[in-house]
């Protein structure tokens, strides 16, 4: 790996010795054998546990080390991987009046090094007629950093400034949790929870009942006055107080208030 490994990298590396990562492979190649998984599995999934030890660990240390639960984990997760069709998911699949929204993007880092996923909330709406393509689009974005990264860990931060009430969404943020905690597992280190009002307190009560106690301790609630402990403001766009001008998307796109962006750069 070739970025600077942060406290979370080194913990998942530290976690299971090669035979906890032999265990897991064998018993989940086991299961391969006496079953037909045909269609239900990408090929290239498999493959990747067979040969990445680090990916073995991530999912062991998000099982604390029991094997069983991590063959349980490895089913799950390459399920979901297949029916998203994960591996060849670009963003021409995903509705272009989506994207051009911008409500996601990769930004910088955070203080010990891993790099931002920031998600608008004030871009979403709950609408049945959209949610496919808004969960495909942050799916993307993860898998994107996640190739990127080669596994090491990025955080994640929820930009709720500007948003209200048409904005909650219980069971699309169970989805991000569902994404970011078990679809990932050992990817996400840090959630930080960004302006979040007062209106939203009760979605969040929700949500911290259906998350396990360790989950619940890597969300971070922050404001533009108490952020400084986990993010740097020169690493930060303006709008998230901070005083990065780096742009995030093309300049002739329109946010979703309508307002012109001075960050910009990739297209999302």
């Amino acid at each position: 790996m070739g970025h600077i490994k942060t406290r979370f990298v080194k913990e998942v590396e530290n976690l299971s010795g090669s035979a906890d990562v032999e265990k897991l492979r064998q018993r989940f190649l086991k299961y391969l054998e006496e079953e037909d998984w045909t269609g239900l599995y990408d090929p290239r999934d498999v493959q990747r546990l067979k040969n990445d030890d680090y990916y073995c660990k991530r999912i062991l240390r998000h099982q604390s080390g029991n094997v069983n639960s991590a063959v349980e984990s490895v089913k799950n997760i390459f399920k979901w991987r297949q029916e998203m069709g994960i591996n060849d998911l670009t963003e021409d699949d995903i509705d272009p009046e989506i994207v051009k929204i911008g409500a996601v993007f990769s930004y910088n880092k955070d203080r010990e090094g891993s790099p931002l996923l920031i998600l608008r909330v004030n871009c979403h709406r709950k609408d049945p007629d959209t949610r496919d393509e808004r969960r495909k689009i942050v799916a993307y974005w993860v898998e994107k950093m996640e190739r990127e990264r080669k596994g090491e860990s990025v955080s994640v931060l929820m930009d709720c400034s500007s948003s209200g009430m048409a904005n909650m969404d219980v069971d699309f943020t169970m989805y991000l949790m569902s994404l970011f905690i078990t679809y990932y597992p050992a990817f996400i280190d840090h959630i930080y929870v960004f302006e979040m009002p007062w209106i939203m307190n009760a979605c969040w009560k929700i949500i911290k009942k259906m998350i396990s106690s360790s989950t619940a301790e890597r969300i971070k609630f922050l404001t533009k006055t108490s952020f400084t402990e986990y993010l740097n403001p020169e690493e930060l766009p303006p709008h998230l107080g901070g005083t990065c001008l780096k742009k995030y998307r093309p300049s002739n796109h329109l946010t979703c208030t309508g307002e012109e962006e001075h960050l910009n750069g990739v297209t999302i």
